[in-house]
């Protein structure tokens, strides 16, 4: 047996001769490697300024940009939505101020939100209790909670079609005992339900459309997006409430802000009835994408619906303003 002294000198004299290599090396190379690393280190300091440089250079330019937007956005827009009724849907905990910010612009539009719709986190449909809630809500038997959203997506984009229609005419009838709901009044009783469920939040903001929850011939403008998750699929839940309440006839525009990651606006271009049934507009959190909301919201009312933004799904930027500037 190798008595334990003998590996004793031997690790002494392994560590002995890595010292001397360090010693050696550094005496001949320290000087070399030493300076090669001091110009790598100033040369990484000076590329690090220019970049800090060039960001705070386009910075500039971008809030120089974004000042210029909000001066001309009122010229822009000014009486483009004169007497339109506009019903705002948006997410619930929506981060920033697009939401205060929009409301704004539809005003110097001449235009005016009459109701707001929030979408509540409940649509995540996170227990059993939600799930049946919903399922009993919009008269599905399905089991299945992402089945159910997208079924209640549908049934909400009609109702709010029917919500906002004209009510129905006619010479006056003798009522029965059990009269059937006319479209308006079965929209509205199907809303409040939602709200009584704690889907959906409503807010009439202009008492004066005869207490209707939504006006007469409203349009539909929807915001969505945050930095953060969504508080359900949004993506998946916006598509098909796109198809039901745009393909309805209903004048529709979605618009998602610059940091989102809900990919709202891919899910709907990517979904052909979606794509064809409503109009899309990227960055509504930026004045150029307020702007872009208000002119397509005329576009949609003349009948043409496009997609703007800077995304590979878009057209171009902004629309372009109506000869007249005017909805019909």
């Amino acid at each position: 047996m190798i008595d334990f002294r003998y590996h004793l000198i031997s690790i002494i004299a392994v560590l002995l001769a890595l010292s001397v290599g360090v010693v050696l090396g550094s005496g001949a190379l320290g000087g070399p490697l030493l300076n090669n690393l001091e110009q790598s280190v100033q040369s990484l300091r000076e590329r690090n300024r220019e970049l800090l440089d060039e960001v705070s250079e386009r910075k500039s330019q971008a809030e120089e940009t974004e000042r210029f937007s909000a001066e001309v956005e009122p010229h822009l827009v000014d009486s483009t939505l004169k007497g339109v009724d506009v019903v705002l849907i948006h997410i619930e905990d929506m981060g920033g101020g697009a939401l205060d910010e929009m409301r704004a612009a539809i005003g110097e539009a001449g235009g005016s939100v009459s109701t707001r719709i929030t979408l509540r986190s409940r649509f995540a449909i996170s227990d059993d209790i939600s799930r049946d809630s919903l399922a009993l809500a919009i008269g599905s038997s399905s089991g299945d909670p992402e089945e159910i959203r997208t079924q209640a997506a549908q049934l909400l984009g009609r109702r709010l079609g029917e919500a906002g229609a004209a009510p129905t005419g006619g010479a006056e009838v003798t009522p029965t005992p059990a009269p059937t709901p006319t479209p308006d009044k079965r929209a509205e009783d199907f809303l409040l339900d939602l709200q009584d469920q704690g889907f959906i939040e409503i807010d009439i903001e202009d008492e004066e459309d005869d207490g209707r929850l939504v006006a007469v011939d409203a349009t539909f403008v929807l915001l969505a997006g945050g930095g953060e998750d969504p508080p359900f699929d949004v993506a998946s839940f916006v598509s098909p409430l796109a198809t039901s309440l745009g393909g309805g006839g209903a004048p529709f525009v979605i618009g998602e802000t610059s940091e989102s990651s809900w990919n709202v606006i891919t899910s709907v271009l990517d979904a052909s009835d979606a794509r064809d049934a409503a109009a899309t507009v990227e960055r509504v959190d930026e004045t150029s994408g307020r702007v872009g909301v208000i002119l397509a919201l005329v576009e949609v009312l003349n009948g043409e619906i496009d997609h703007y933004g800077y995304g590979s799904g878009a057209t171009s930027v902004l629309p372009e303003p109506s000869e007249d500037g005017s909805v019909p």
